[in-house]
């Protein structure tokens, strides 16, 4: 069978979209022997090609990649033969693609429940390619059961006519952490994103200015991309009383982000809404006790291993942050009881497998 992947979103390394579809083909380059993969994108990409089944064809022009993914694309799909085409951006050809199934990976709806926290070309996109793309499915797969239900709420009557299955993202393999790391010199909270409206860094930082009213004056290491969006955020922080006690890493390797989540005293991840929560599985494989907001999809994922606040009310974050800080122990030993459990039910090993099966699913149809 000859499968197509769409990368143009790997061309940006440090999107969540893009950590997401590398790591899935990294495992699906050593686990799939048999089919053939064609990696098509519009810009020139470092992506290493390990398995001499598997091609990049790249197509290097200067228009967006939207543009390229509903005009270019259906080209290339029907000249290199494609059977499927895996879209994992949440858009995918439109026309001239009749006889190519499609497989399409939901990562959430920000674009339509939050608008506001975009991009507005990614809003734009979302807002007019979703939804047509989901009517042209194969199959469907989000990346969480909380985005699987969203998905059902919002497109029952699409849905019902395709096949929906969860394929998870995965936890870490961060085993080879060297736990001899010097303990540090400080205490602080962690936090690992980017810097946009949706991560809800202004509810953190009035929560942090709650708690130094109270004479608790903690610090806040932050990793990431500076995002979209931030400029309230930041001038706000400016006039802080907190603003020395606030560290910006920026872009991390994964080495450093490893030591940040092992050395802090706690991971704080205040977000109003995401479709998966990755930062909450790499604070869990190093131990890191963990705070987050509540009814969303990272409570459905940490389960019994994280503390839990209202991300709406800086007086309820803080509340959280103090408790952790006044019973650190207690809070700790749950984590680290509870934590394998929680690694356990996520392993990209096993969602590149089951991707596989839906290929060699369909190869045992369509003979």
């Amino acid at each position: 069978m000859r499968i197509g992947i769409d990368i143009k979103g790997i061309s940006n390394g440090k999107t969540g979209i893009a950590r997401y579809l590398v790591t899935l083909m990294n495992y699906l380059q050593k686990i799939d022997t048999e089919n053939e993969y064609f990696l098509f994108g519009c810009r020139k990409s470092v992506y290493k090609v390990i398995n001499s089944k598997w091609k990049k064809i790249v197509t290097p022009l200067k228009m967006p990649g939207i543009v390229w993914q509903q005009l270019i694309l259906p080209i290339l799909l029907r000249f290199y033969k494609i059977n499927v085409i895996w879209s994992p951006e949440q858009t995918t050809p439109l026309f001239f693609c009749r006889n190519i199934k499609v497989l399409l990976t939901i990562h959430d709806f920000t674009a339509l429940r939050f608008p506001e926290t975009c991009v507005w070309s990614s809003r734009i996109i979302q807002q007019l390619f979703l939804k047509p793309s989901i009517k042209k499915v194969w199959k469907i797969i989000p990346v969480s059961d909380y985005i699987h239900r969203e998905l059902l709420e919002r497109y029952s009557d699409i849905v019902d006519k395709v096949d929906v299955i969860t394929i998870t993202n995965g936890a870490p393999c961060w085993s080879d952490l060297e736990i001899s790391l010097p303990k540090s010199d400080e205490d602080y909270l962690f936090f690992a994103g980017n810097l946009e409206p949706r991560k809800n860094l202004k509810n953190l930082l009035r929560a942090l200015e709650i708690l130094k009213d109270k004479d608790i004056n903690i610090k806040l290491h932050i990793a990431g991309t500076t995002g979209w969006n931030n400029s309230e955020f930041f001038k706000n922080l400016e006039q802080s009383k907190i603003f020395k006690n606030i560290r910006f890493l920026g872009y991390v390797s994964e080495e450093e982000l490893k030591k940040q989540y092992f050395l802090c005293k706690a991971t704080v991840y205040p977000s109003i809404y995401e479709g998966f929560g990755i930062p909450i599985l790499e604070a869990l494989s190093v131990g890191s006790v963990i705070l987050t907001s509540r009814d969303t999809v990272m409570q459905e994922i940490a389960g019994k291993t994280a503390v839990y606040f209202d991300p709406y009310d800086p007086n309820n974050i803080a509340e959280k942050i103090e408790f952790v800080l006044n019973n650190y122990q207690e809070v700790k030993k749950n984590i680290l009881q509870n934590s394998a459990k929680v690694l356990n039910n996520y392993s990209w090993e096993k969602s590149a497998y089951k991707i596989t099966c839906l290929f060699k699913n369909l190869k045992n149809e369509e003979n």
